[in-house]
This record gives C-alpha cells, structure tokens and sequence, in this order.
C-alpha cells in the first residue's frame, strides 16, 4: 500500500477546502435573476377601488381595470363619434334598458337548405343604454363594448365582466336570468358606504352563527 506523506496531504487539503469556498462565496455572490418585466403584480397599476352592481340584485366590491393598456371605446350618442376612454377619468356608469324581449330560435331544416323552421324555444335578448359621468362632471351618454375585471378582497383571481350594447342569452333562458351590469360606481363615499354595509353585514352574520351554533 502507498503511503502519502503527511507534508504533502496538508496542503493539498488546504487547496481543496480553499477551492470549495471560494466556490461558495462566488455563488453567494452572483446576482438573482430578474424578472424581465419587473415582479408580478395581483392587479394592475391602473386599478381603482370600485362597486360594481349587477341587475340581479348582487354586489362586488374590490379593485376594478380594465384589460390591461386598452380602453374603453364608447359611441357618444351627442357628438356622433367614438371616444377612447381610459378608466381613470370614469367616476360612475349607469345602465339602463333600452329594449329586450324573448328571440325565437331558428335553424336550418336541412344542411344544404336556406330554409329555417322555428325549434319551439326562445332565448334572451336585450339592447343596454350607457351614461357616463367624468371625474370633471361631464356626462356621456350612448354605447359601447368593454371587459371589466373586479378583483374582490380575498379572491384569488379576478372576476370578468363583459360590457356590451346587445346581451343574447341561450335558449330556454329567461331575461331575469341573463344578468347584466346595471352600475359601476367609483365615488369615494359610495365605496366607503358600501364597505360600512359589508362589514355591518358580516357582524351580523358572524352574530347569528354565534347565537345559533352549527350542531
């Protein structure tokens, strides 16, 4: 068996150890790598605290943007043009019916026909009207399409709401069920109101379940 001298292991260990370090500390040292669109963000810079209300009676309350760098392109009845509107300057929408009934529904009685016969069921239809109040009291007034996203506190994603002048439910649908957003609110003290609502409301709730625990 070979014996190595003792003079000559020391320093090689020395070396080894030496080199193991180093290694380390440069690996300490080398820079994390950076995302190259910056840290991911729940929403987007532009969101604002908002209320949403829907025509079912329901309720959102959370931070409201619309896709991210689009706009709202809005059909202003008055100046007969459209206006790109960023979600900035909005301080409240409101909604309102123009027109809906019941369509009936069609189809055609053979692949190769041009002739339709009516299936016996009828779907939603509804024409919306917009007013739009600025930030500056401005008020417009026509039609427009947009999607709208509400992250509510405690979600984990986003809620997507689509805007549009003309809603078409499914067949067998009724109108009550073909929901729509009946008003986008971003006053100050109208989210504030909202938020006291909420939180009267959980207190009540959370009171009720103590008075009447679950067996």
């Amino acid at each position: 068996m070979r014996r190595v001298r003792l003079s000559t292991a020391i320093p090689l260990l020395v070396a080894a150890v030496a080199v193991v370090a180093g290694g380390r500390r440069a690996a300490a040292q080398e820079p994390q790598p950076i995302h190259p669109f910056g840290p991911r963000r729940s929403v987007p810079t532009e969101a604002r605290p908002g209320v949403v209300r829907l025509s079912d009676g329901n309720a959102l309350y959370g931070q409201l943007y619309l896709t991210p760098g689009k706009r709202w392109r809005f059909y202003d009845e008055k100046l007969k043009r459209y206006i790109e509107l960023p979600l900035r300057v909005i301080e409240r929408v409101e909604v309102t019916v123009a027109r809906e009934w019941l369509e009936k529904e069609w189809r055609f009685r053979e692949a190769a026909s041009n002739e339709k016969v009516y299936t016996g069921r009828k779907y939603p239809a509804r024409v919306l009207h917009y007013k739009i109040t600025l930030i500056n009291g401005r008020q417009l007034e026509g039609r427009g399409s947009t999607v709208l996203y509400a992250k509510v506190p405690g979600a984990r994603r986003a809620r997507k709401l689509i805007l549009r002048e003309r809603q078409k439910g499914k067949p067998g649908q009724t109108l009550k069920q073909l929901v729509y957003v009946r008003e986008i609110d971003f006053r100050a003290e109208a989210v504030e109101r909202f938020r006291q609502q909420q939180q009267q409301r959980q207190r009540a709730t959370q009171s009720d379940h103590d008075v009447n625990p679950r067996k």
